[in-house]
């Protein structure tokens, strides 16, 4: 569990595999909705890092990331689980995800569908 910070996402979830991470947690250090993680343009030493990433990486917002904090200081064993079907449900159970370029691209349906969902 690490928190975000000056550097970009893929640098601290490299440095996480470099020190041994089977996956690495990355907890928002701002109150904010979650934003979407991407590689800076234009940058090689960051494309090398990205192209040696294999362990899983997630953002959490920093509420959560704070109680799984206070619950690991306390010797509470945490277990976390991926539930794909609360971000895109797919009545097959299967997990869908889309590549966009740039954070002025449109997601895509599965996007304006979670936009609409209230």
């Amino acid at each position: 569990l690490l928190t975000r910070g000056d550097c970009f996402f893929v640098e601290k979830v490299h440095n996480a595999q470099q020190a041994g991470a089977a996956a690495a947690i990355i907890m928002d250090n701002v109150d904010e909705g979650l934003l979407t993680m991407a590689n800076p343009v234009d940058n090689p030493s960051v494309d090398v890092i990205a192209e040696k990433v294999v362990i899983p990486s997630t953002l959490v917002a920093k509420s959560v990331g704070e109680a799984m904090r206070g619950a690991l200081k306390e010797g509470t064993r945490v277990v976390v689980e991926m539930d794909w079907k609360e971000s895109i449900s797919h009545p097959d159970d299967r997990v869908e995800y889309e590549f966009w370029t740039t954070s002025n691209d449109g997601c895509g349906p599965n996007c304006e569908r979670q936009a609409a969902f209230k």
